[in-house]
């Protein structure tokens, strides 16, 4: 039991850590390279994955939903990243009902 509850705080850790990495490397995009896109969508991504690992569901969703949007409006064909949004939200829906 309590290798177990280590192994969570370690998730957990990684998780934090992941999403203070990635709010800040995004914010650094968007200041330095606003029209990099995909990268900026990739962080949203990390990001909300991130938040979803700490449960914490209305933020990650609210990053999934800025990645959506800047796919669509920007790169419309790129269909594996869609998918993958797509499928992040999916997964937020279903933790939630």
């Amino acid at each position: 039991m309590l290798n177990y509850l280590y192994q969570k705080q370690d998730d957990n850790n990684a998780s934090i850590h992941l999403l203070e990495h990635s709010l800040k490397s995004l914010k650094l995009i968007l200041k330095t390279d606003p029209s990099n896109y995909s990268l900026i969508i990739q962080y949203n991504i990390h990001i909300g994955l991130a938040y979803q690992k700490t449960k914490d569901y209305l933020w990650a969703n609210q990053h999934f939903q800025n990645a959506l949007q800047l796919c669509l409006t920007h790169l419309p064909n790129d269909f594996k990243l869609l998918s993958t949004i797509y499928q992040s939200i999916s997964n937020i829906s279903l933790t939630i009902i």
